[in-house]
């Protein structure tokens, strides 16, 4: 990677790379994750997401207003730049859709099964295929809430 027109000091891309692992074409980040399960970093004393840092590191720049990093391979830790591209939220989502790792692959049934299932929101999420995240927000009625 060419940081002649890098955002972070040589202090901060040290600290950076020390949490990131290499498997296979990804690079997954072994550091601090965030509740909706994205890695984090501490940088000019805020916390920031992995892949839009790493993007913006990549591009030399900040992101365009209302853009943010979006993932085109499927793994939340992934902070490869060539994995990542600068895009809107619907593209996002368009690309979720796309991917299967969406809610909206949940039916209505499904739903109200995983509002009245005991199990850890971890063991839930991992039956129907999908967040962590993605279970919190229907069992607290923040998506699916006309269910």
């Amino acid at each position: 990677m060419d940081y002649s027109k890098s955002i972070m000091d040589e202090n901060a891309r040290n600290r950076f790379f020390y949490y990131v692992r290499y498997v296979g074409d990804c690079w997954l980040w072994a550091g601090s994750i965030d509740r909706k399960g994205y890695g984090r970093f501490q940088y000019q004393r805020r916390w920031r997401s992995v892949h839009n840092l790493m993007l913006c590191e990549s591009l030399g720049r900040s992101l365009r207003p209302t853009y943010q990093a979006n993932h085109k391979c499927v793994n939340r830790h992934c902070c490869n730049p060539a994995h990542l591209y600068e895009g809107t939220a619907s593209e996002n989502n368009l690309d979720a859709c796309m991917a299967g790792t969406s809610a909206k692959k949940l039916s209505a049934e499904k739903v109200l099964a995983i509002r009245a299932d005991n199990r850890s929101r971890k063991e839930i999420a991992a039956e129907y295929g999908v967040s962590v995240c993605s279970i919190d927000n229907i069992i607290n009625r923040k998506s699916w809430k006309h269910i």
